[in-house]
Order: structure tokens, then C-alpha cells, then sequence
């Protein structure tokens, strides 16, 4: 067996990774790795191979790819040494092993794709497809990613390219947000410093700066002082707030060096990147509670008035953290338990590899005469989850355009109907109608999506308590595949068949969908609706993929659908409304069964 310090120190690994505490965990099995070589033998090779295994794991959950990537190649280059010895002497193979042989390459092809490694990552799919063929069968989600690599490369190989990348990836049009690089830890303590990494980028992850600054009448340079990145603390339970205390920004050599300013907010490098070392100060509050349940607002300012660049980023919000106040002088006062179900959340958008939410403000301008005074909807949170559902979780520009559309136009379109989102992903345009009143909203996607949505769904049902009904008693997440037959739905599931208005939002994309997507537009139009009613689908597009206007082409010759586009930039965006700059590529057609031919 091996050395009691060294299985102490992997049991503690695992615990503090099944509590999400990551950077805790790899810091514990990096302890064990250093002795590898000192314990390795046939009674500890199991042991061995689950250290690099959970190691990987929390190296992912810290989005830390490469890392996870290295231990990953580690473990499967040990068991195909371990199993060739056991064979040559003639020992049973371990079943572990191939357990964890199947889930690392799983794992090890996800973290290559994330990293753009494209053909490496196919050739862990294809070895899945191969030798594990009756796995590879019946899940969805790897024929999905085998799919999705294989349009990368090719994609990668025909696209024109512009500075390296093909021109679709980075252009004027799109819509910047920031994000959070890395993982916050999940409890903070007062007068403790935590760094914050946080990139700006595109609906890709991109960053032009460049652009950046065309996009921009009145900064020629981005020099650090004209763009800075600010974070703002508030508590879930607002009348908690004044419990919080002053989040001070430490100066930016070193985090904990104990010199601080009053500065909420550091300068936006020129790579569009920027490092935050932060620490609470809780000096100027009196502790009446252990802890108090926080999130932490991540925007861009700027200090020229005159700019609209910095108000147009989309901000960014870590997950549900706790704040302790308790330091290494100071005793608890009162134990206090979590203000909100959000916090209760946290292990679900753990497990579905989020690591932060993106805060989507509705257009209330819109619709001040419906929600007059409720100020606690005028955002909702989504999370995305790229690293484990690819284009799947992610937020995409198209959805704002169709967001503001269907706003305009909720009497006609929401407020008493029943919507169906076709290929939902993160499920936030069918979460943006959720005060607008309607009859029900069926949200679908691939069963792999599916739990992402739900985790959102009960995310803005307990940070908008006004809405938790309508969230939960209206509001169905179901899965539905393309081109199969409209089946009556499950027991507790809702029946799309019945849905007056369809909506989708860059839904097109992969070949292999296009008559998939088409064979269902038809059969859920064309089916009967009640009386005096008519059925519309709404479908928001940006062209990516160089083979998507064969999907147009067979949807303008469909012969039972009538397709008209939407003129929507002259009236969809007021002035005030600088945004629409960054969307004006994005396409809206509304798709309706064609009136029948009358009688001869």
C-alpha cells in the first residue's frame, strides 16, 4: 500500500473536488504526484491512474485545458504500459481501467477542441468510434462532437482567412463581451486577497482590438486609461447589502502585498485582457452574521463620457459565492444560512461546467407599461457551457436581434400564445419572455442540452422571485431531435404539436441539419391550430458557415411554407440604442404554412 501521507493527501483531493474547491484539490494531488515514482507498484497502479484521472478532472473545472490535457496523455500512456505487462505475464487486466480509459479520452478530446486542437481530438473520437463502437452509438453527444471537429478542420482548411482566422470569426458586427477566465473560489474571507482574470472577446471568444476601437467614434487608442474593467459586489439578499463590505482593488504587482487604493476598477489591456487582485475589507462593518451570500458584477467603463463603446460590452457575473466575515482575529458572530436558492444552485452549475453568468438586460423601454416599477426582472442570468456542450452552450448575437423583435411585438407574438424554441441551447430568448405573459413556453434542444437549461430556468426563478411562478408552473425544458416524427408528449412534458408560435435563433449551421431542421418547420406549420388562430415560426440567422445558404435555398422552395424576411434595422433600435451598430448583419424571416390553393 502506500504511504499514509500520501493516501491522507488523495483522499483530501477528492474531497475538496466533490465540494468544488479545485484549486484545493489539484494543490493535494499535486502532493501525491510528486511521490508517483516513490509508491508505484502492482497494488498501487489503481490508485495512480485515479490521482491523474481526478487531477484532470479539476484542472478542467478551473478551465485550465492544457493541464488537464497533460495529466490525461500521463494516464493513458500508463495503462497502455500497465496493461501490456499484465497481458505479457499473463495477469487480468483491471476493469477500472478501461473504465477510465474510455472517460479520459472522453474528456481529452473535449479539452483539445476547446484549445483549437482539432485533429488531435478527432483522433480520440475515431479511437472511441472504433474500439468502443457500442458506446459510441448510443451517445448523441460524441457523434454531435465527432461532427463538430470534423467541420472545424474543414472549415479551418477551406475558409478564407483574415490575420489567421477565417473572416466570419472576427468582424465589426459582432457584439463584445467580457468573461471570466477562470474560476472563483466559492468562499472569500474578508481581508483575504483572490485574483480575478477576465478577457474581453467576441461571441467566439475573439478579441480584435482593432475593431475595438473602430467600433469606437471617439477614442482613437486604447491605452489602459480610457477602457477599465469594474467590479461590483451586491448580495443576493438585498437587504443584506449594507453588510457587504468595501471591495478594495490591490495595487497590481503582487496580490496581498497590503497596499491597496479606493479604485473599484483596473485598466483594460491593450490585449483585451485584464488581472484583478482583489481583497474585501471589513473594517467599516460590524459583523452581524458569519457570512453573507454574494455575487460579483464584472462591466466596462470608461473615462470619456462621450464613449458608447464601453456601455455596448455585455458584463459578466461570477456564480453565487459566500463571503465570510470571520478572520483569523475575529469570531463568528451568528450563523446565517444562505440568503437565497441560488446559492443552493452551485453544485448544478458545477456540474455543468459553468463558471460564470452573463446578465442579459431586457429592453424595458419597450414594455414600461406592463411591468410598470418592477425593477427585479430588467435582467435575467444565463450560463453557458462551451467547454462541456460546445456551440450548444453558448450565448450567440442573433438571440439579442430576436429578443428585441419579439419584445416589440409581444401582443402579437408572447403574451397569451404558446411558444416553442426550437434548438434552445442556453434557453435565455425563451427566459427573456417569461414577463411578457405567455400562455406556456416549451423550450427544446438535444437531450445533452437539456440540463443546462433547466439549471437556468431555476437559476432566474430564484433570482426573480416574481417570476417563479411563471417559471416553474409555465415553462416545460423537454428534448426534441430534428426530422423524427411529432410524437404526443412524455408524462409532465408539453405538447409541441400545439404551439402557435415557433422561435429559433442561429439554429443553422452544420450541413447535416439543414432537412432535419426544414422536415420539422414544416410538420409542426402545417399541422391543424385552433380556430381563428394561425401558426409562425420566427427564425433570427447570422451567415458562419460557408454551406448555409443551401438551408435558405430549400426553405424559399419549400412548397408548403410561405418565408418573408423581416425589415427590422429601421425600426427594431431607437437611437439611444448603440447596439445596433454591432448587429446589423443578423437576418430575421417569418416562416408560415402557405394558404391552401382554392378549389377549381
Amino acid at each position: 500500500m502506500c504511504d499514509k501521507v500520501v493516501e491522507d493527501a488523495y483522499k483530501s483531493g477528492c474531497a475538496a473536488l466533490i465540494a468544488n474547491r479545485f484549486e484545493d484539490a489539484v494543490a493535494q494531488f499535486d502532493s501525491v504526484a510528486n511521490r508517483l515514482e516513490w509508491f508505484e507498484s502492482n497494488d498501487n497502479i489503481d490508485v495512480i491512474l485515479k490521482i491523474l484521472s481526478n487531477r484532470g478532472l479539476s484542472h478542467i473545472k478551473l478551465r485550465n485545458d492544457s493541464a488537464a490535457i497533460e495529466d490525461f496523455t500521463n494516464l493513458l500512456d500508463r495503462i497502455d504500459i500497465y496493461r501490456y505487462l499484465r497481458r505479457k505475464d499473463n495477469i487480468e487486466v483491471s476493469s477500472l481501467w478501461e473504465e477510465l480509459e474510455v472517460k479520459t479520452l472522453m474528456r481529452r478530446a473535449s479539452c483539445l477542441e476547446n484549445i483549437g486542437e482539432f485533429q488531435r481530438a478527432l483522433i480520440d473520437l475515431r479511437t472511441l468510434q472504433t474500439e468502443h463502437t457500442e458506446l459510441f452509438r448510443k451517445s448523441t453527444a460524441l457523434q454531435s462532437q465527432f461532427v463538430r471537429v470534423e467541420h472545424h478542420i474543414k472549415d479551418d482548411a477551406s475558409a478564407a482567412k483574415l490575420d489567421g482566422r477565417p473572416g466570419w470569426m472576427a468582424h465589426a458586427h459582432q457584439s463584445l463581451r467580457l468573461s471570466l477566465i477562470r474560476s472563483l473560489p466559492q468562499r472569500l474571507t474578508c481581508f483575504q486577497p483572490f485574483t480575478c482574470r477576465l478577457a474581453l472577446g467576441n461571441e467566439l471568444g475573439l478579441f480584435d482590438r482593432n475593431l475595438f476601437l473602430a467600433l469606437d467614434s471617439h477614442s482613437s487608442t486604447l491605452n489602459g486609461v480610457t477602457y477599465r474593467v469594474r467590479c461590483e459586489p451586491f448580495a443576493l439578499d438585498r437587504q443584506l447589502q449594507s453588510l457587504v463590505p468595501r471591495l478594495q482593488v490591490l495595487c497590481q504587482d503582487e496580490p496581498g502585498n497590503g497596499d491597496a487604493t479606493d479604485a473599484t476598477s483596473v485598466p483594460l489591456g491593450k490585449d483585451g485582457k485584464a488581472v484583478m487582485h482583489l481583497m474585501f475589507n471589513g473594517d467599516d462593518v460590524a459583523p452581524q452574521v458569519d457570512h453573507v451570500d454574494i455575487l460579483l458584477r464584472f462591466s466596462i467603463s470608461s473615462t470619456s463620457e462621450a464613449s458608447t463603446k464601453a456601455q455596448d460590452v455585455l458584463p459578466v457575473i461570477s456564480i453565487p459565492l459566500q463571503l465570510y466575515m470571520a478572520t483569523a482575529t475575529q469570531q463568528s458572530i451568528e450563523p446565517a444560512p444562505s440568503a437565497s436558492t441560488m446559492i443552493e444552485l452551485v453544485a448544478s452549475i458545477a456540474e455543468m461546467r459553468v463558471n460564470c453568468l452573463r446578465p442579459i438586460t431586457l429592453p424595458s423601454f419597450l414594455i414600461a407599461e406592463s411591468v410598470a416599477g418592477d425593477s427585479e426582472v430588467s435582467e435575467i442570468l444565463c450560463g453557458e457551457s462551451v467547454g462541456l456542450l460546445g456551440i450548444g452552450g453558448k450565448i450567440w448575437d442573433s438571440t439579442f436581434v430576436l429578443i428585441r423583435y419579439l419584445y416589440q411585438n409581444r401582443l402579437d407574438l408572447v403574451s397569451g400564445k404558446r411558444i416553442l424554441e426550437l434548438g434552445a441551447g442556453t434557453g435565455i430568448t425563451s427566459l427573456a419572455l417569461s414577463r411578457l405573459q405567455p400562455a406556456m413556453v416549451v423550450c427544446t434542444d438535444l437531450e445533452e442540452v437539456v440540463p443546462l437549461i433547466k439549471v437556468n430556468v431555476e437559476l432566474n426563478a430564484a433570482w426573480s422571485p416574481s417570476l417563479r411562478s411563471v417559471l416553474r408552473n409555465d415553462y416545460f425544458v423537454q428534448p426534441l431531435s430534428w426530422g423524427g416524427e411529432l410524437l404526443p408528449p412524455a408524462v409532465g412534458g408539453a405538447d409541441v404539436r400545439s404551439c402557435e408560435v415557433i422561435i429559433a435563433s442561429d439554429v443553422v449551421y452544420y450541413p447535416e441539419g439543414y432537412e432535419p431542421l426544414l422536415t420539422t418547420l414544416e410538420s409542426l406549420l402545417c399541422l391543424p391550430c385552433d380556430a381563428g388562430l394561425s401558426k409562425c415560426c420566427i427564425l433570427a440567422h447570422r451567415h458562419r458557415h460557408p454551406e448555409d445558404h443551401r438551408f435558405f435555398s430549400m426553405l424559399f422552395a419549400s412548397l408548403v411554407l410561405q418565408v418573408d424576411e423581416l425589415m427590422w434595422r429601421e425600426t427594431l433600435f431607437n437611437a439611444a440604442v448603440s447596439t445596433s451598430q454591432a448587429l446589423q448583419d443578423v437576418r430575421l424571416f417569418r416562416i408560415s404554412a402557405k394558404a391552401p390553393l382554392p378549389e377549381r
